[in-house]
This record gives structure tokens, C-alpha cells and sequence, in this order.
């Protein structure tokens, strides 16, 4: 029994098995396959065809580089379309472009809502990214209709609405950019312009107790300093030398009767007299000065006049001795009379009486002189004591002018980015949409699908017609070789008797044999209709079968 199981199962492997079978039941397969291809070919013919046109829409890049000029858009180009996508979706501009090239116009269309259109014309627009390695970015817009004219004309509308939008998308950021800098810029300038002029106010108010003027008010106070001590020198030299004149006038008040006398007995010698006493010791005080200052200094500078002035009264008298000498033979009367009238003029020493004026009068003008340095100190001092806090709040105010100076500059250049920004957006040098492929008529429907409906109608009728023959081969009990009997039946068979054909079988297997080969023949040809139909398509097969056929 084992071995019949082998026998039969090595019989039904063969492929002369198949073969035979298939021969057998040909028709199943043969009215199978021309029954789909039959469906497939009106399938492609009366399904409503759908014409598919595209555009590439290319992401040029700023034509002018970062490093010159910063973007104001940072915004992701990806993102950016999405924005354009929700746009150009949007209800008005789909309304417009359903009304500008008459979408929907046939009559069963024509009952559709509204909503209802919106939502058939959104779902066949398709905007899509693309990135390169390179790092090109394009953009891919298309769209579907059963009209291909119409699905070009629509697909570059919606590409010019894209550019179109993307622009005004870009021009709107720009410019709200640059209008809001400017606002805030504005604001900034007038805070800056107020906080100057109460910087300004501050230092007029304080002028002189400025941090900046500390060196100069410290440089002052040494310079009077030096001041106030010579002019203290001075007057202290001032009161010796009044102390010196009141002093000599007393001793001149007690022995003028003795000067007188000797001044005459000067006057009556021969020339060589010695100078007078007050003349040599103003020579010493001038020595004494000249040892302790120098020649510049106004006490040195005082005495020596005094000294070139006594010199200048002696070398006068000494004239006046000369002329009166050539006068002595007048009369002795007359130079005693002259005489007298000289001590009367001149008192004791008419030169004494000068000095101590002159003292005084110095004396005078160094405490004036010395009261006015000594306010000036004080007024310098005031300054340098008050430098502290007025440097505290001149700095409060500098901060708050450094800050908003600082936040002004910052304006400033991003507003001036911003300008350059917008200027480059409206004169294109700026990162642009440009068409790289127009949409074009298209020639071929993207649905139905021509291969995939001949694969599908030609596999379906190839596999309905092998499942039929293989299901009836599965029933059919009947043995149709020895080999069969002798492998189900494990007997030996001893005699075959072939099978006889009458006239009428004979005609009837002969049309058999014919009808088989006009369906195989019919199925070749609707298997090379549906190749012309994926080859060609199917507008352009049914045109060329008009102008075969006359039509």
C-alpha cells in the first residue's frame, strides 16, 4: 500500500501531469483570462482617468552672504511652507481658484456643498519638501483633475500663489520687524536724549565738584597753598621792615640836631661823603633777600626799587651839592636859608617817610591778598569733600545712561540689519523661490494605473482559471492513464482498448480543437490590446484607433 502511495504521488509531481490537465480543462482557463482581460480592458477604458501635473519650486540661497548682512527670517524653510500650505489651503484662495478656472462645473458637481468642494480640492493639492544631499532644498507642487489642461493651469497658479505668498509671508515678517526696531529704537533715543540732559543739568549744578575736575581742584589747593605761605612770608618781612622804618625814625627824632650838624659838615667837605645809613641798610636787607630768594621774588624785586631809588635821590643831591656849591659866593645867608628849607621839606629823612608808606600799603594788599587765597581754599576744600558724593550720583547716572546707551546701539545695528534685510527681500537678493520646472500638460493618467490594472485582471484570470481546473481535477475519481490504475488500485492491468471516435465526435473534437485556438488567439489579442494600452496609453490608443478608423 506504501508503495501505491509513492506511485500515485510520484505521478501527480510530474509536470506532464499538469500539462495534460490543463490541456483537458483549457476552457476554464481559456473563458477565465478573457473574461478578465475583458473586465480589465473596459475597466481601463471607462474608469474615469486622472491627470496628475507637478511643479519644482527651487529655494535659491541669499545671494548675498551672512557675514555681510544677518537674516531676519530664522524661521525653518520646512516650517515656513507649511505656513504658505495653510495659506494657500485656506478657504478664500480656494475659493478663488475654484472660481477662476471653473472647477466643478459638471452637473453632478455642480450639487456638490461647498465644504464639500473645498474638501475634494484639498485633497488633491499635494506640496511637498524635498532636501538634497547638498543641502538644496526644493519644493514639489502638484495637482490632480480629470482634465489635464485644468491640472496644469491650476498646479501653476497654485505655484504662483506659493511664491507670491511666500514673499509677502517674508516681506511682512521683514517690515514688522523693522517697524517695531524703529518704534522701540525711537523710545530708546528720547529716554537717552532725557538722561543726557539731566546729566548735563547735574554737571552745570556741580560744576566744579565733578569727579573729572578732583585733580584740578587738589592741583589748586597746592598752588594757593604755596600762595598763602609767601604771601605770609612777605608780610611777615613787610611788618620787620615797618617795625625797622619806626624804629629808625626814633632814633632820628632823638638826634637830629646832631644829623643836622653833620649834615652840614658833610656838605662843607670836599665830596666823598658816605652814603646814608638807610641806603646801606636796605643794601643788607637786599642782600639778606637775595640770599633767601631769588631775583623774581616780589620782596627783591621791591627792595632793589628802593634801592635804585635812593641811589637815584643821592646821586640828586649830590647834584644839588654841586650847583649849590657854585652858589656859595651868593652869601652864607643864602645857604643857611637853603638849608633850612631842605629839613623842612624833608623832615628828618625824606626817604623813611616813603618807605613806611609804601610798607603799609604792601602790608595792606598781602592780608587782602591773603584773605582772598584763604577763601579760595576754603571754596577748593568744599569741592574735594563734596567730590565723593557727587561722583555716587554722577555714576547712578552714567549707569542708567550706559545701559539704555548700550540697548540704543543694539537697536540701532539690528534696526539697520533689519533695513538691509527688507531691502534685499524687495529687491531679490535675499533667499527666493524660483520655478525650476514649470508644470506641464500632462500625457499619461496617474489613475487608473494601466500596469497595475493588467497585472491585476490578467493574474485574477490566470488564477480563477488554474483554481477551477485543479478544483475539478481534485473531484474527478475517474483514472485517465495505467500508470493511475496501477498505482490506486496495486494491480497489474493486462489489456488496454483505445478509445474510438465516431464522425460526429470527431467534428465535435475538431471544433473543439479550433474553438480552443480563437479563444487563445482572442486572448493574445486582448493581451496585446491592454500592452498597447500601458505602453501608449489610453487617450492616445483611442485617438489613433479614430484615425484608423475614419472616425
Amino acid at each position: 500500500m506504501n508503495s501505491a502511495s509513492e506511485k500515485k504521488s510520484q505521478i501527480l509531481k510530474t509536470p506532464s501531469y499538469y500539462i495534460e490537465i490543463v490541456i483537458k480543462k483549457r476552457w476554464f482557463l481559456l473563458i477565465s483570462v478573457f473574461l478578465s482581460l475583458s473586465a480589465g480592458l473596459a475597466a481601463s477604458i471607462m474608469l474615469p482617468r486622472v491627470y496628475q501635473s507637478e511643479t519644482i519650486i527651487l529655494v535659491e540661497p541669499k545671494k548675498v552672504s551672512d557675514n555681510y548682512v544677518k537674516a531676519i527670517d530664522k524661521t525653518d524653510t520646512t516650517a515656513r511652507v507649511n505656513t504658505i500650505k495653510q495659506q494657500i489651503e485656506s478657504r478664500t484662495n480656494l475659493e478663488k481658484i475654484i472660481t477662476q478656472h471653473n472647477l466643478f462645473s459638471k452637473p453632478e458637481q455642480q450639487r456638490m456643498y461647498p465644504e464639500d468642494k473645498l474638501e475634494s480640492l484639498r485633497r488633491h493639492i499635494s506640496i511637498s519638501t524635498n532636501r538634497s544631499h547638498r543641502g538644496t532644498e526644493a519644493f514639489t507642487i502638484s495637482f490632480k483633475h480629470t482634465n489635464p489642461k485644468k491640472a496644469r493651469d491650476v498646479t501653476n497658479s497654485i505655484a504662483s500663489t506659493f511664491i507670491d505668498e511666500s514673499l509677502k509671508f517674508r516681506e511682512n515678517e521683514a517690515f514688522g520687524t523693522t517697524d517695531f526696531l524703529e518704534g522701540r529704537l525711537q523710545e530708546t533715543e528720547e529716554r537717552l536724549k532725557e538722561i543726557e540732559k539731566n546729566i548735563e543739568e547735574y554737571k552745570i549744578r556741580y560744576m566744579g565738584e565733578l569727579p573729572e575736575q578732583l585733580q584740578t581742584n587738589l592741583r589748586n589747593l597746592d598752588r594757593l597753598q604755596l600762595q598763602m605761605n609767601e604771601k605770609l612770608a612777605s608780610l611777615r618781612d613787610a611788618k620787620n621792615r615797618l617795625i625797622l622804618l619806626d624804629n629808625r625814625t626814633s632814633i632820628e627824632d632823638m638826634s637830629r640836631d646832631t644829623m643836622q650838624s653833620a649834615l652840614k659838615t658833610s656838605r662843607a667837605a670836599s665830596g666823598a661823603a658816605q652814603p646814608p645809613s638807610d641806603l646801606n641798610e636796605l643794601r643788607n636787607l637786599l642782600s639778606d633777600l637775595r640770599a633767601r630768594y631769588t631775583e623774581e621774588h616780589p620782596d627783591v624785586s621791591r627792595v632793589k626799587s628802593m634801592v635804585e631809588a635812593l641811589e637815584k635821590a643821592e646821586k640828586a643831591e649830590k647834584a644839588e651839592k654841586a650847583r649849590k656849591a657854585t652858589d656859595l659866593a651868593e652869601g652864607e645867608s643864602l645857604e643857611s636859608e637853603g638849608e633850612d628849607v631842605e629839613l623842612r621839606k624833608s623832615g628828618i629823612d625824606p626817604m623813611i617817610g616813603l618807605q613806611r608808606d609804601e610798607v603799609k600799603n604792601e602790608i595792606e594788599n598781602l592780608q587782602n591778598d591773603i584773605e582772598s587765597i584763604r577763601a579760595d581754599i576754603r571754596m577748593y576744600e568744599r569741592r574735594v569733600e563734596n567730590t565723593p558724593k557727587r561722583e555716587t550720583e554722577l555714576l547712578s547716572l552714567k549707569r542708567d545712561y550706559d545701559n539704555i546707551k548700550s540697548s540704543y546701539n543694539s537697536l540701532k545695528d539690528r534696526n539697520l540689519e533689519a533695513e538691509i534685510a527688507s531691502d534685499l527681500i524687495v529687491k531679490q537678493k535675499g533667499e527666493t523661490f524660483r520655478i525650476l520646472d514649470p508644470a506641464k500638460l500632462p500625457q499619461r493618467p496617474i489613475s487608473p494605473d494601466i500596469r497595475k490594472l493588467f497585472i491585476l485582471f490578467a493574474g485574477a484570470g490566470l488564477a480563477v482559471g488554474a483554481g477551477l481546473i485543479m478544483g475539478f481535477d481534485f473531484l474527478d475519481a475517474s483514472f485517465r492513464k495505467v500508470e493511475h490504475v496501477e498505482a490506486y488500485l496495486n494491480l497489474p492491468v493486462l489489456v488496454t482498448i483505445p478509445k474510438i471516435y465516431t464522425r460526429k465526435q470527431s467534428i465535435l473534437k475538431m471544433a473543439d480543437y479550433v474553438l480552443s485556438a480563437l479563444f487563445l488567439l482572442l486572448n493574445a489579442l486582448l493581451l496585446g490590446a491592454f500592452g498597447i494600452l500601458v505602453l501608449n496609453g489610453v487617450d492616445q490608443t483611442i485617438e489613433f484607433v479614430k484615425r484608423v478608423g475614419g472616425v
